[in-house]
């Protein structure tokens, strides 16, 4: 009887033609391109997330296999039923299935699976930049669902991030890039995430609630279930974990339109961005300092006395002499610095470290005073990644060499440039990934390919605190040189530099950096094709405010390998946000070689009108 149903129903969907709805469509995870249709998840095991051994390309037959096994496989311990528990939430809606009729089930796991999570709501978590890791340069997102009857570090957290177990950073970048990992969903304690982000990488974390219904809500829990046996294509550019966030989206909500084929990057600030503009974010975020912005907020608080009784008992290994407000300061400033500069595995600390921690930790259990740092550890607006631009840039002006004038534009689909507006990212940075930029000069009727980004990152790390970090350079694209062959073809090199060096912040404003660096170049202006040469960049960086900014670099480099030239580089750009998404920028590039080879100094004076999306 219940096979018969089955089929009954199987010919009421083709009537209604749901395996086309976008819907059905949605919860398999199906994606058309130019006439293909194929669901970006795969079978784990074969059975578990497909139905139909033609699921995978085939909705239909997907959509009747799945139909059928709801009513007949009933094989233990997991019956169709406990496999795909929002399918049958989709079907009995969209088909009106009599639920009475269906087989009699007992879902074990998934039921204890349900009450682990026990959710009232969810949130979206924003991991902040971490340089230090290639995957997470652009910030990461995942799901917190929130239970109110326990403490909130047991929450249910998800997390949709690559199988990698490449070390190599290169080979990671590029199997990210080509879909050389699988990825898949993941579900650990809310402590778990806060352990990794906050204190191991020491990355803010930002929540926002989602504005979703109890019923969306039950369907998304249900889904996560069955996307919990499937694997996902990996790619580091588009399909990572802030796309996969958005295709659950849609499937939850079927009238969202939030994701597009013809996207190049997703990164995660601007899924927020998209999730608010769809209404689904609709309060005010909240927010965690990691482990070094709480220490570094104590230490920038702190009276001249604290910081300096700080540095003596770290040094020596010593408890306060004291047991005035100073001292209290001074030893709250030192257990955050321990917990900031030590691994979060106690076990792991150097013993001197874990014996003076504990020390420490005894004497401030006896000391009454409230410090009054912990007041001041809270959200600064201006780093929250929702007040932010997008990170897709469209820019447009003229700039003036010589005697020559040339209209340019340009495009950058992610991220930002050193002395881009700051607001909502971090000051310190530059990640520019697949950017480039055309000129027109009128006067020679010239079109050129200005340069051809593929990766240009430059991570300043500002030595404060008593905190040393490594500040580094690496790019790699197609850049001019109009320094030696000006204004035709042949200045186009394949430029590749790696450098690594410090960053000294000071007033609160201002850094200087210096790198020593090494570059390698492609082209046919160089005397033997390749160049190779070492060199040094230095500069200062001005965070005048979150909506203006500057930046001022000099960059000399000596070809040991063809063109024995010190080639050296002035680089002046100022940035300023103007309204709405609309910024203004003026450039000054001053290049000259020594000794002196085909042509003169180079000036160049640029002035660009750019807008984010």
């Amino acid at each position: 009887m219940r096979e018969l149903y089955a089929k009954e129903l199987i010919y009421k969907a083709h009537s209604l033609k749901t395996a086309e709805s976008t819907a059905w469509r949605r919860l398999v995870h199906y994606d058309s391109f130019l006439g293909r249709t194929r669901s970006e998840a795969r079978d784990k095991v074969a059975g578990e997330f497909f139905a139909s051994e033609k699921g995978l390309t085939d909705p239909e037959a997907e959509l009747d296999a799945t139909i059928m096994a709801l009513f007949t496989d009933l094989k233990e311990p997991e019956p169709a039923r406990c496999r795909y528990p929002a399918r049958e939430i989709f079907l009995v809606k969209a088909l009106g299935i009599d639920k009475t009729k269906l087989p009699p089930v007992n879902c074990i796991k998934y039921k204890d699976w349900r009450a682990s999570m026990s959710a009232n709501s969810v949130s979206v978590v924003f991991a902040s930049f971490y340089m230090g890791n290639p995957s997470s340069m652009f910030g990461h997102t995942f799901l917190r669902f929130h239970n109110k009857d326990r403490s909130a570090l047991l929450d249910a957290s998800f997390n949709y991030a690559a199988i990698a177990e490449e070390g190599n950073a290169i080979a990671y970048a590029w199997l990210g890039m080509t879909g050389g990992f699988m990825g898949q969903y993941s579900m650990h304690p809310y402590y778990v995430k806060i352990n990794e982000y906050n204190d191991m990488e020491s990355r803010d974390l930002w929540e926002f609630p989602l504005d979703v219904t109890p019923d969306e809500l039950d369907f998304m829990q249900a889904h996560l279930w069955e996307l919990s046996s499937a694997f996902f294509p990996y790619y580091y550019l588009d399909e990572n974990c802030s796309y996969q966030l958005l295709t659950l989206l849609e499937a939850t909500r079927p009238g969202l339109n939030l994701t597009s084929r013809w996207s190049l990057f997703v990164t995660p600030t601007d899924t927020l961005h998209t999730m608010k503009e769809a209404g689904l974010i609709a309060k005010e975020g909240r927010y965690r300092a990691a482990v070094f912005t709480r220490y570094f907020t104590f230490f920038e608080n702190a009276s001249p006395i604290a910081r300096e009784t700080f540095r003596s008992i770290r040094d020596t290994r010593t408890l306060p002499t004291g047991n005035q407000t100073d001292d209290v300061v001074a030893v709250d400033m030192l257990l955050e610095f321990y917990k900031y500069s030590n691994d979060y595995n106690m076990a792991n600390w150097l013993p001197a470290d874990a014996e003076h921690y504990q020390s420490l930790l005894a004497w401030r259990a006896k000391a009454p005073q409230d410090s009054g740092l912990e007041a001041l550890v809270k959200a600064d607006p201006d780093k929250n990644p929702l007040s932010g631009f997008k990170s897709t840039e469209i820019r447009g002006g003229y700039f003036q060499a010589d005697n020559a004038g040339s209209a340019i534009f340009g495009i950058r689909p992610a991220l930002r440039e050193l002395h881009d507006v700051s607001r909502g990212f971090s000051p310190w940075s530059q990640i520019q990934i697949m950017g480039f930029s055309l000129s027109y000069t009128p006067q020679t009727q010239l079109l050129r390919l200005e340069d051809f980004t593929v990766v240009d990152i430059l991570a300043l790390a500002p030595w404060q605190a008593h905190v040393k970090k490594l500040s580094y350079r690496l790019r790699t694209g197609l850049f001019r040189h109009d320094e030696f062959l000006k204004q035709t073809d042949s200045t186009l090199s394949w430029d590749s530099t790696a450098g690594a060096g410090f960053t000294l912040p000071f007033l609160n404003t201002f850094g200087w950096f210096g790198m020593a660096q090494a570059t390698a170049q492609v082209g046919s202006l160089w005397e033997n094709t390749l160049r190779i040469a070492p060199g040094i960049l230095t500069g200062f960086k001005a965070n005048w405010s979150t909506r203006f900014a500057s930046s001022l670099a000099y960059e000399i480099d000596y070809g040991i390998i063809s063109n024995s030239t010190a080639l050296q580089r002035i680089d002046f750009k100022n940035a300023i946000g103007v309204w709405g998404n609309w910024v203004l920028e003026v450039d000054l590039l001053y290049a000259f070689a020594r000794p002196q080879q085909i042509t003169s100094d180079y000036l160049r004076v640029t002035a660009l009108a750019k807008t984010y999306f």
